[in-house]
C-alpha cells in the first residue's frame, strides 16, 4: 500500500503541469468570462429561473475543464509506457523492489482517480466563485433571494454530484485507460498514431469485407461500441452519450436537467451490461499492458 501511494504520488508530481494547471488555467479563463457575463447582466431574473441558475453555472465552468483533463489523460496514458522505454528509465525503476503491476496500476489509479478528482475540485471551486459574484451583483439590486442558489437543486447537491460521480468513472473509463496502457507499453514509436489509427482501419477493413461479401449491412455497433466507447470513455460523464434512456427531449421536460444532475442518474450505470463488459475488457488490457512491460525494455 505504502508503494502504490509513492508511486501515485511520483506520477502526481511528474505531470503536475497537466493535471493541476491545466485546468487551473482553463478554469481561470472561465471564470475571467462568466464574471464579465455575470457583470455586464442587467436583467431581472424570477425565481423559476434563480433555481436554474447554479445548475447553469456549474455546468459551464465544469465542461472546459472536464474536457481539457480528458485530453490531459489521453496523452498521458498513451505515452507514459513508451516514454519510459524510449528514454531508458524504465531500466532504472525495474532495478527497484517495484513489481510491473504496481507501476501500471499507479498510472491507471493516477488517470482514472487523481486526474477527475482534481478537475471535479477545480470546477466545484471556481463554480462556487461564480455563483458568489452572481448572488452579490444582483442581491445589491435586490433581485436575487440568495438562499435559491444553494437549496436542494443547487450548488451542493451538484457538488456532490460531481464528486460522487467519481467511482462510476473509475468504472466506466477502464476501456480507454486499458487500450491507451496496452498500446503505451506495446508500441514502438508515436502511441497517439497507433491509437488514432488502428481502430479506424480495422473499421475501414470490417466494412469492407461486411460489404463485399454480405455478412451484414449494419456496421453502427463498431463505430459506437468499439471506436466511439474506446476513445470517448475515460471522458467525464460520457456514459450519458450511451445511455439510450437519455434523450434530449427528456431534458427538455421541466426536470430533465435537476434529474440528470442527480447521483443515482450516474450511479445507475451500475446496473447496465455495457459498464461491466467495459470493466472487463478494460482489466483485460490492463493485464496484457502488464505483462508487456514485463518483458520489454525498449522502445
Amino acid at each position: 500500500m505504502n508503494t502504490m501511494k509513492w508511486l501515485i504520488k511520483r506520477e502526481f508530481w511528474e505531470h503536475k503541469g497537466a493535471f493541476v494547471w491545466t485546468p487551473l488555467v482553463i478554469g481561470a479563463i472561465t471564470f475571467l468570462l462568466g464574471a464579465m457575463a455575470i457583470l455586464n447582466d442587467h436583467t431581472t431574473n424570477p425565481d423559476e429561473q434563480i433555481k436554474n441558475i447554479a445548475g447553469v453555472v456549474m455546468g459551464m465552468t465544469a465542461f472546459p475543464i472536464l474536457v481539457a483533463t480528458y485530453c490531459v489523460s489521453l496523452f498521458y496514458l498513451a505515452g507514459t509506457l513508451y516514454e519510459e522505454r524510449k528514454n531508458r528509465s524504465v531500466l532504472f525503476w525495474k532495478s527497484l523492489p517495484i513489481s510491473d503491476t504496481a507501476t501500471v496500476l499507479s498510472k491507471a489509479a493516477t488517470a482514472l482517480i487523481v486526474a477527475p478528482a482534481l478537475a471535479y475540485t477545480i470546477a466545484i471551486g471556481f463554480g462556487f466563485l461564480l455563483l458568489m459574484l452572481f448572488a452579490v451583483v444582483h442581491a445589491f439590486s435586490g433581485q436575487l433571494n440568495v438562499s435559491l442558489l444553494f437549496d436542494d437543486t443547487g450548488f451542493l447537491p451538484i457538488s456532490l454530484f460531481l464528486l460522487g460521480s467519481i467511482p462510476v468513472y473509475v468504472l466506466w473509463a477502464l476501456p480507454t485507460v486499458g487500450a491507451l496502457l496496452l498500446v503505451s507499453a506495446w508500441a514502438r514509436s508515436s502511441p497517439l498514431r497507433w491509437v488514432v489509427s488502428l481502430p479506424l482501419v480495422l473499421g475501414v477493413g470490417v466494412t469492407w469485407l461486411n460489404q463485399s461479401f454480405g455478412f451484414t449491412d449494419n456496421m453502427a455497433w463498431y463505430w459506437r461500441d468499439i471506436v466511439s466507447r474506446g476513445f470517448m470513455s475515460n471522458m467525464p460523464f460520457s456514459w450519458f452519450i450511451f445511455n439510450s434512456s437519455i434523450s434530449l427531449a427528456s431534458l427538455k421536460s421541466p426536470h430533465g436537467w435537476e434529474n440528470l444532475f442527480k447521483l443515482s442518474s450516474s450511479w445507475h450505470q451500475l446496473a447496465t451490461p455495457n459498464l461491466w463488459i467495459g470493466v472487463a475488457a478494460g482489466s483485460a488490457m490492463i493485464y496484457a499492458a502488464i505483462r508487456i512491460r514485463r518483458w520489454k525494455d525498449e522502445g
